[in-house]
């Protein structure tokens, strides 16, 4: 879930790499009361609030309390917003394979772990592939294994098995 939410925003293509913050400066007291505010009314942003509720540190039991939001999702934030927190901390030195890879299983672009560590897209792609960490594309089932289809649909992921069959063709 983590990663497919973190592909939906970037899908939206409104300017997001993933659960960027809002523009709330959240140690001002009128930012604090605005984003309750914002938690209690339904809005395309609201899910941008809800994590800027997670990093002020909110509780997952108030933020239901607030947006009524199940529980259940309301975790998957959260973790994407702890993960944040260790990659931030961490910084660019902590990005080994393993750790690179663990983060981009969750879904985060290159673009926002650039921007958590405090480097460029570019310099974060480029660790990524020096370190050999790079995605895989896995089968769509199009027809819920009812039929055979001829047609391949794929998206990419952080996996460790590709079920693409590569062809010599273009």
């Amino acid at each position: 879930m983590h990663e497919s939410l973190q592909k939906a925003l970037r899908g939206l293509e409104i300017g997001k790499n993933g659960l960027d913050p809002t523009e709330l400066d959240l140690s001002l007291p009128d930012d604090q009361a605005r984003l309750k505010r914002e938690l209690r009314e339904p809005s395309p942003e609201r899910l941008f609030y809800v994590a800027d509720a997670f990093r002020a540190g909110l509780v997952l039991q108030e933020i239901h309390t607030l947006t009524h939001i199940d529980p259940w999702f309301l975790a998957v934030i959260e973790d994407l917003v702890l993960e944040e927190a260790r990659a931030r901390e961490g910084g660019l030195k902590a990005l080994d394979a393993a750790r690179l890879r663990a983060l981009k299983r969750l879904g985060f672009a290159d673009a926002r772990l650039a921007a958590l560590v405090g480097t460029d897209e570019a310099a974060l792609r480029h660790l990524r592939h020096a370190l050999g960490v790079r995605p895989v594309y896995k089968r769509v089932d199009s027809c819920a294994a009812e039929f055979a289809t001829s047609t391949a649909y794929l998206y990419s992921t952080y996996e460790d098995e590709c079920e693409a069959a590569p062809t010599a063709r273009r």
